[in-house]
Order: C-alpha cells, then sequence, then structure tokens
C-alpha cells in the first residue's frame, strides 16, 4: 500500500489511519518448515473430515509433496488444495507450474546450442538440489529422516548434500550422528 499511496493510487489519510502496526509475513515459500503445522491445523479445522483423509494429508510424502510447491497464493492456495484433496480423495501434489518455472524450458535448453545431455544435466541438478532443499526443511533438518523418507542410505544423501553445496546445521548432524 506504501507504494500505491506515493503513486496516489491510494489515499494517503486512509492508509495513515489502518496502517497502525504493520507486519511483514514471509510468503509461505520462505516458511516450508511450517507447512506440517499448518497442514495440521487446517486439517484439524475442516469439518466432516475423515480419518483416513485425515492421515493422508499429514503423512510425510504428502507433506514432501506439498514442500516442493512455491505456494503463490500461500495459505489461501493451501487450504484450497488440501479441501480439493479431501473432496477428491485424491491425494496428489498441487499442479507444477509453479515448481518447474525456474527449469529451463526444452525450447530455451534446445536454442541454446547445448548437448542434450548437459541440458538434462542441468535440469537434473537443479530439480536434486531443490528436491534435497526441501525434504531438509520439512524433516527439520535430520538427515536420517530425509534419506529415509527419499529412499536412500544415509551416507548417499550427504554425498548428494555435499555435491549441491547444501549445508545441515551442525547441531541435526550431532543429532544423525548419535541414531
Amino acid at each position: 500500500l506504501r507504494n500505491q499511496v506515493a503513486s496516489r493510487k491510494f489515499r494517503s489519510d486512509l492508509y495513515y489511519r489502518l496502517a497502525v502496526v504493520e507486519v511483514r509475513l514471509p510468503p509461505l515459500r520462505e516458511r516450508i518448515s511450517d507447512l506440517p503445522l499448518l497442514v495440521e491445523h487446517i486439517v484439524r479445522t475442516m469439518a466432516g473430515l475423515d480419518t483416513d483423509s485425515a492421515r493422508a494429508m499429514l503423512s510425510p510424502g504428502f507433506l514432501i509433496n506439498l514442500a516442493r510447491h512455491d505456494w503463490p497464493g500461500n495459505i489461501r492456495e493451501l487450504r484450497n488444495h488440501l479441501e480439493r484433496c479431501a473432496a477428491l480423495r485424491e491425494f496428489t501434489p498441487p499442479p507444477s507450474k509453479t515448481t518447474a518455472s525456474s527449469l529451463a524450458t526444452p525450447e530455451d535448453a534446445a536454442g541454446s546450442g547445448r548437448p542434450l545431455r548437459e541440458a538434462r544435466d542441468e535440469c537434473v541438478n537443479d530439480f536434486e538440489k531443490r528436491y534435497l532443499d526441501a525434504l531438509l526443511r520439512v524433516n527439520d533438518h535430520r538427515v536420517s529422516v530425509a534419506a529415509s523418507s527419499a529412499g536412500v542410505h544415509r551416507i548417499h544423501f550427504y554425498r548428494l548434500l555435499w555435491k549441491h553445496g547444501l549445508r545441515v546445521r551442525e547441531s541435526a548432524v550431532r543429532d544423525d550422528e548419535a541414531l
């Protein structure tokens, strides 16, 4: 609104009446670690939701799929998606328009004159890095749990993290080694 006041598209007197306390709330894509709690809260508040649907929506696999999405519509989009899943009893991730948007399109890759292997490797590496990052966030940076969710051995998971330059908090590594 502040920008609209500056461009005279919003009344400044009304802005100052409304702007008692400004709170910056980051978008959902910047706080994916909140996703499990948000899903749990939304599931609890959904009227008439059966136990099987609630269990499916709180499963680690479903939460990982949700974490891969950018959520441009934030909480409203998340709530709508969960309600759609419950109504249709189809527990699938949201359409991946925004997830794939950061990857180069096949047309872009073909127009660059790069060989297929090079273009494919770039896309796979980008996906791998984002996937690993999302797994870590969803699993509170617990590498053993994240590796198990991915279906790979913990050592292999560490190698992938190193390959993509992803770091794990030191306390999470100590906790992981204690297991």
